[in-house]
């Protein structure tokens, strides 16, 4: 997701890469001026969080402080440091999913239980286990025993109705870089995997048995619940996270796409090697 003052939009994505701005949303009243700092802080307080920044070797960060729902303290340190900066946050999005898929639970729509098969055109199970169903409660807690990602999802061909997410080794424009973590539809390449197998082989798919164990897995979060989701709203589910879940919540500076932002708003990613 993405986030920034003046951008309400969560368009489609099957990843689940969630973007939000270092001062995402306020409470009551105008926001504040996006500067490197707003409100301020015990100096003691402050002197901590420098020493922290300092101590990490991250080259850019953001602080809030939030008390009941006002904002009190915002500050940006390091490279890009301004708050209206938009970071990308990845997996933090996993609770928005979560709650969505809770609500639908509440209004009778699916149930914890349900075979995930019940809602999608390919069938899944793990081979040493075929009779044992894989369920939403399974996927949503990390215990369906599938892989993290199925192997190929995230290092896919740019030009492929797939996820774009590769590494970039040559100079490219800040926002050719963030529109590399993009995603489309992930179907193909699921519905692919769970078919004949990453390599024909199904065995590749899972880590462990079903329902006995946690494996952090976003092929059974994003992909396979997200596609549960779709066929009972209809829709694609980041549209449901941002129907039932962001606008009541009032985030408006958090989206899912990276290039409805300027270049020169987005923080750029890095990885340690």
């Amino acid at each position: 997701m993405n986030s920034q003052a003046s951008r309400r939009s969560i368009p489609v994505l099957l990843a689940g890469v969630l973007l939000v701005a270092a001062c995402g949303s306020y409470a009551e009243g105008p926001a504040p001026t996006m500067g490197a700092e707003i409100g301020t802080m015990d100096a003691a307080v402050e002197a901590r969080v420098n020493q922290i920044f300092r101590e990490s070797g991250i080259p850019s960060m953001a602080v809030a402080v939030v008390a009941g729902d006002q904002l009190v303290w915002a500050k940006g340190f390091g490279e890009q440091s301004d708050l209206a900066t938009v970071y990308m946050v990845g997996s933090i999005d996993k609770p928005f999913l979560a709650t969505a898929l809770l609500q639908m639970l509440e209004q009778g729509q699916l149930g914890m239980e349900d075979d995930i098969n019940d809602y999608l055109p390919f069938e899944v199970r793990n081979p040493h286990e075929p009779g044992t169903p894989i369920t939403l409660r399974m996927l949503v807690s990390h215990r369906s025993g599938l892989v993290h990602d199925v192997q190929g999802l995230r290092y896919v061909d740019n030009d492929g109705p797939m996820l774009r997410w590769r590494f970039w080794h040559q100079s490219h424009r800040l926002s050719d870089l963030w529109n590399s973590f993009l995603p489309h539809s992930r179907r193909e390449i699921i519905e692919e995997a769970f078919t004949a197998g990453a390599s024909g082989d199904l065995a590749e798919l899972w880590v462990g048995p079903p329902g006995r164990g946690f494996q952090y897995s976003n092929t059974a979060f994003y992909d396979l619940l997200g596609m549960a989701m779709e066929v009972v709203a209809g829709k694609p589910y980041q549209e449901v996270i941002q129907a039932n879940v962001i606008a009541p919540l009032g985030m408006a500076n958090t989206a899912f796409e990276a290039y409805t932002y300027p270049e020169d708003q987005l923080a750029i990613p890095y990885a340690r090697f």
